[in-house]
């Protein structure tokens, strides 16, 4: 009998005050969800799918549809190429950069800089997300604009906006009648 095992991964947790789902815990930079995915194999558990916050990859898939384009840069070891098939958004971005193939983890500006320079992207016309504002201020130490997600993609949107970052339009949903 094949198991899965669902992970809400979507949670601001503020009694904790950051998203400990994705902060780096482990001595090489390794995240809770990395546990989480070996304990659930070890447990028997053959398939992880990850739930993330409601409408973020509506609003990646717009911005990416609007034609700009998409990175991840991720503090998180080597065990995410085992369950990245599971994260659905990760389909509309261009690249990802995995903290522990480079031995960096944000917020030190080296990791933002050896971003840019694999990508070929030139910091100042980048502009890095990121849940936590110590992250957000050592890309902007490294030249990139930056803003704080705090949890909201309708809120993201609309900082965006202010940098001039417009996504797509939302497709209209056929009314039924």
């Amino acid at each position: 009998m094949k198991t899965a095992l669902v992970v809400l991964a979507a949670g601001l947790a503020s009694r904790y005050g950051g998203n400990k789902q994705v902060d780096g815990i482990g001595p090489h930079g390794e995240i809770l969800m990395e546990y989480s995915i070996h304990d659930a194999i070890a447990a028997g558990f053959n398939r992880v799918v990850f739930i993330i916050k409601p409408g973020m990859e509506e609003l990646i898939r717009r911005l990416k549809q609007a034609g700009y384009g998409i990175y991840l840069l991720s503090n998180t070891g080597q065990r995410y190429y085992e369950f990245r098939k599971n994260i659905p958004a990760l389909r509309w971005f261009d690249g990802e950069f995995i903290s522990a193939d480079w031995k960096l983890l944000k917020p030190e500006p080296e990791i933002y800089r050896a971003f840019c320079q694999y990508f070929h992207l030139v910091p100042a016309q980048c502009l890095f997300v990121d849940d936590l504002a110590q992250n957000v201020y050592g890309a902007q130490r490294a030249g990139m604009k930056g803003v704080v997600f705090y949890g909201d993609p309708g809120d993201l949107e609309r900082r965006l906006r202010e940098y001039g970052v417009q996504p797509a339009p939302c497709e209209k949903k056929e009314e039924k009648g």
